[in-house]
């Protein structure tokens, strides 16, 4: 008894200080930002401030991260505990379905042409989505995303494919698919949309770098080539979990390691080809465009486990307007996976 009391003063002390690590962290938000706006922040070129005042920025900002990793930890440990106490109830799979979740398991990629996996109107979803890149220069919405420094990647969002072609939209919804995710991330999964992507980046920075996505403990990412990609085009790479074992005894591989790019493979197939990827836990990138590379039109399913690291990001995904536009066409049980926040 007297352990279990101890055991209960342990934690309420815990949730006390994760409280007050929460406040601290807001104020340290805004004593930085009160240190960049009153000019206390400058260039490590410039001479004419104070090399103190720099240091103490500095250190706010380091701060302000190791109270963010803090909260980061508590997060996962909510997620594991979470994950246990789901994992007697997980949704059974059908046997093709069931293959793709043990491979994504234990490479963290699977690929496989549509017709194998069995699921109903696939085929006509590919054709919709076809449809959609092949007038792509006329959609209003297409327009081009920036992602790091000047890499382009054309776009369509969810919001433009919910208004262009509703089917393609509420096919992520499929029963089969948040089954899928459900098994990988351990826990009931969020839809976070999807999109139709054109590569047109040729320089090796941003997500043409390896490395894992961040802004979801748990992340399911299912890619479906709309062209046929072989050498002469951009793919998507991931390091197995396999090689990196080898490689490192665990994973726990740098995605920035040199090592990374000498045992990565290239997922190819022809348009119809599906790509699983759990792209929280596998090192990954999408390769970089050659001045003569064909072109690469994609479309994106996207899928996390509800334990969100950074919201901005996961929300930026399935906007409000989008969610809105959709519930007409939306049983209770579907709105679960778009209304989860």
């Amino acid at each position: 008894m007297s352990f279990f009391l101890l055991f209960l003063l342990f934690r309420q002390q815990s949730l006390e200080i994760f409280r007050s690590f929460r406040l601290l962290k807001v104020l340290l938000f805004v004593v930085e930002f009160g240190c960049f706006e009153n000019g206390l922040w400058f260039n490590m070129g410039k001479q004419s401030k104070s090399d103190l005042r720099y240091a103490i920025v500095r250190l706010l900002r380091n701060a302000k991260r190791a109270f963010l990793d803090l909260f980061s930890l508590q997060l996962e440990g909510k997620y594991f505990r979470h994950k246990l106490r789901y994992k007697g109830k997980l949704v059974k799979l059908s046997p093709a379905i069931k293959e793709v979740a043990e491979e994504i398991k234990r490479e963290g990629v699977c690929v496989r042409h549509f017709e194998k996996l069995g699921l109903e109107n696939f085929s006509s979803i590919i054709e919709a989505a076809q449809s959609l890149k092949n007038e792509h220069k006329t959609v209003v919405g297409m327009g081009e995303y920036f992602d790091l420094m000047t890499d382009v990647t054309q776009r369509v969002t969810d919001f433009e494919i919910a208004k262009l072609c509703p089917e393609v939209f509420l096919f992520g919804l499929k029963k089969e698919l948040l089954a899928l995710a459900e098994n990988v991330v351990g826990v009931p999964p969020s839809y976070l949309g999807c999109e139709m992507r054109k590569d047109l980046g040729s320089k090796e920075f941003g997500v043409r770098l390896f490395h894992r996505d961040f802004e979801d403990l748990g992340l399911l990412k299912i890619c479906i080539y709309l062209s046929d990609v072989n050498e002469e085009t951009p793919a998507f790479e991931f390091l197995p979990f396999s090689e990196e074992k080898a490689l490192a005894g665990g994973r726990c591989l740098a995605a920035s390691s040199p090592l990374v790019a000498s045992k990565a493979k290239r997922c190819e197939g022809p348009a119809g080809t599906v790509v699983f990827a759990w792209t929280n836990e596998v090192i990954h990138r999408a390769s970089v465009m050659s001045s003569t590379s064909k072109e690469r039109y994609t479309l994106w399913y996207v899928y996390g486990s509800r334990y969100v690291r950074h919201q901005e990001t996961v929300m930026a995904v399935t906007k409000e307007e989008t969610r809105r536009l959709m519930d007409p066409f939306l049983s209770d049980q579907q709105r679960g996976y778009l209304n989860w926040f």
